[in-house]
């Protein structure tokens, strides 16, 4: 996607299920009638890339971005991680260095995070948090503007989804309907291989209904067979 038209070698790096899930993520970002996708990816797979791949595709739209994890997750992987997955992996912004030069690596991460806070909108460390900070954020009046052009991604969002501070009232009251109310926004999320309980399920029913219950089945291998085969999955897509 460089001036040529044409992806970066790098592109050549990724997975084919992260590669999918590029392209798919472009789909839905470019078609107004997705309200957004949920990937079911076994753990290993790459998922922490796949945010870096989205914070590749989301650089030259004018979302705001958040991304949403476990209070864990947040502190491990937050906005520097991020870049640092970029610098390796995304079409726009990866870099060739030549292995052992940590000099040139900090440089080239110093600045891409330099980049992300000129975005307008920003795209800041703040922005990585948890859900119980993000629905605080949500309940404030003072943010609601945020939420009429938002790219929300949810990562590891069986853990995030089965924590008990996670209210599923909460959730569609404060994140899901604020975000229904705009065309624009996008919600995104991450699951490794899921607990399958109640309160998980019914989350994910939430999300299907939001996104208008489409399911790509295309992308239901993607990571591995283990869920797509699973028949409490088949019940849950079908």
């Amino acid at each position: 996607r460089g001036e040529t038209g044409e992806p970066p070698s790098t592109v050549s790096a990724l997975s084919i299920w992260q590669a999918m899930g590029y392209i798919h993520a472009a789909r839905v970002l470019s078609d107004d009638s997705m309200h957004g996708t949920m990937f079911w990816w076994t753990p290993g797979s790459g998922k922490s890339i796949m945010i870096a791949l989205l914070i590749d595709l989301l650089f030259h739209t004018d979302l705001d971005v958040f991304v949403i994890s476990t209070p864990q997750n947040t502190r491990n992987n937050g906005l520097k991680e991020c870049v640092r997955s970029m610098l390796k992996f995304s079409p726009m912004f990866a870099k060739h260095n030549p292995p052992g030069d940590p000099k040139k690596d900090e440089k080239d991460e110093k600045e891409l995070i330099r980049r992300l806070r000129q975005r307008e909108p920003p795209i800041l460390a703040k922005n990585f948090m948890s859900f119980r900070q993000f629905t605080t954020f949500c309940r404030d009046a003072r943010n609601s503007h945020k939420l009429k052009a938002a790219a929300v991604i949810i990562d590891e969002s069986h853990e995030v989804f089965n924590n008990k501070v996670c209210k599923l009232d909460d959730f569609c009251r404060h994140v899901l309907d604020p975000l229904a109310s705009s065309l624009q926004s996008k919600v995104f999320t991450f699951t490794g291989t899921p607990g399958r309980t109640v309160k998980e399920i019914l989350f994910q029913l939430e999300m299907v209904r939001f996104a208008g219950g489409r399911v790509d089945h295309r992308y239901l291998q993607a990571g591995g067979s283990e869920e797509s085969q699973d028949p409490c999955w088949k019940s849950l897509l079908c």
